[in-house]
């Protein structure tokens, strides 16, 4: 227990140490060719296409315009969240899904407001219409802002949102902290966080990212401490595939 808080507090804080020393360029060809074994070239540090997300939760980025952003999100042996995403522009993306087994659909509108070198901020809304009148959970709405605080390379990423759904979390506010690291070229430590504003029980996470220009592979380890789950974690994997419908660099 104690090693996987210890874990997460790295994961989440290690994006506001490395940003602080961003002047001093650590990386070297000779490092960047040792560990090249995911990217298709050996002159860059290689860019991650879905830093939109962190897995499931959505950070202050949008993926460009022209783009086209496929990706399914497993919570095993539960749920699956297969999702597209399109970039309108590079501020306003659409996104579309759908959960199995339940077959609600959903509508994930996103508009980046703000960009800056180190700063990136978003809002969108989550809205998924009513299949019939027979539940709370056919119909539900829920708006949210996402900030992005680094770089490239590290990130910590927090949020917030409100669902509009009577019987969904009884209306409380959601909030999210996260972070990622990239350790390597196309390998990424990430953590993602959530809580519900007035309930004890947080869920928690950490895993990896592996990406290169076309594909991301997630792998995470989901823990809800002093639940009543009956396991002590919950894998949860994503998959993305990312195609470039306009040449048009980010």
């Amino acid at each position: 227990m104690k090693k996987f808080y210890i874990l997460l507090i790295i994961t989440i804080l290690s994006p506001v140490i490395l940003n602080a020393q961003d002047s001093v360029d650590t990386r070297s060809t000779d490092s960047l060719e040792s560990v090249d074994f995911f990217s298709r070239s050996t002159d860059e540090w290689l860019s991650d296409k879905s830093d939109n997300r962190m897995i499931l939760a959505p950070t202050g980025k949008t993926i460009k315009q022209g783009q086209l952003q496929i990706a399914s999100m497993v919570i095993i042996p539960y749920l699956a969240f297969p999702t597209a995403h399109v970039g309108i522009t590079d501020y306003i993306n659409v996104g579309f899904g759908m959960s199995v087994p339940f077959g609600l659909f959903y509508v994930v509108p996103k508009v980046r407001f703000l960009k800056t070198e180190y700063l990136s901020i978003s809002g969108g809304l989550l809205w998924c219409p009513a299949k019939d009148n027979s539940s709370d959970f056919n119909s539900f709405s829920i708006g949210y802002i996402a900030a992005s605080i680094g770089s490239q390379e590290t990130s910590l990423n927090i949020g917030a949102g409100y669902n509009f759904t009577r019987g969904l979390f009884d209306k409380k506010p959601v909030v999210q902290i996260g972070g990622d690291v990239q350790v390597a070229r196309g390998f990424k430590l990430i953590s993602e966080n959530w809580g519900i504003v007035g309930e004890s029980v947080p869920v928690l996470s950490a895993g990896i990212r592996i990406f290169n220009d076309f594909i991301n592979f997630d792998a995470l380890a989901v823990f809800v401490p002093g639940s009543d789950f009956p396991l002590a974690f919950y894998p949860l994997v994503s998959m993305g595939l990312n195609f470039d419908l306009i040449n048009k660099k980010k």
